[in-house]
C-alpha cells in the first residue's frame, strides 16, 4: 500500500487539473481498497491528469464550465482500471492488425493475377488498341 501511495504523491502536477485534490482522494482510496493499491502499482501514471483533462473536456463537449468534484474523481479513478485493459487490448489489436494486413496481402496477390488475366481477355485477337498507338 505504501508503494501505490508513493507512486501517487509523485505523480508530475499538471496546470490545467487540480491535481492536488485529486492526490489527495486517490491515496485515501488506496487506503481504503488494497484491489485499488495493485492496480496503481501495475500502471503507468505519467498521463493520469492528462486523462482526466482529456476526460472532463470530453464532458463539456469542448466549452467552458463546471463538472462536480466527484465526477472527476471518478474518472481519474477510471484512469486506472482503463489503462490496464487498454494493455490488453492493444494485444489484442496487434494481432489483429497483423492478421488483417496479411489477409490484405494475400488479397492484393490474388487480385493482381486476376487483373492481368483480365486484361488479357479483354484484347480480343487483332484489334488494336488506342492506348497502343
Amino acid at each position: 500500500m505504501k508503494e501505490a501511495i508513493d507512486k501517487i504523491k509523485s505523480i508530475k502536477d499538471d496546470v490545467r487539473v487540480p491535481s492536488d485534490p485529486i492526490k489527495k482522494w486517490l491515496v485515501n482510496k488506496c487506503r481504503e481498497n488494497n484491489d485499488f493499491c495493485s492496480l496503481v502499482n501495475k500502471t503507468n501514471t505519467d498521463n493520469l491528469f492528462g486523462y482526466v483533462y482529456e476526460e472532463v473536456r470530453k464532458k463539456l463537449n469542448g466549452k467552458n464550465g463546471w463538472i462536480d468534484d466527484d465526477v472527476v474523481y471518478k474518472i481519474a479513478e477510471s484512469y486506472f482500471g482503463k489503462v490496464s485493459i487498454s494493455k490488453k487490448e492493444k494485444k489484442e489489436e496487434v494481432k489483429k492488425e497483423s492478421n488483417v494486413i496479411d489477409f490484405k496481402a494475400k488479397k492484393e496477390n490474388t487480385s493482381k493475377g486476376k487483373a492481368k488475366k483480365n486484361k488479357a481477355d479483354s484484347i480480343i485477337d487483332n484489334q488494336i488498341s488506342i492506348f497502343d498507338l
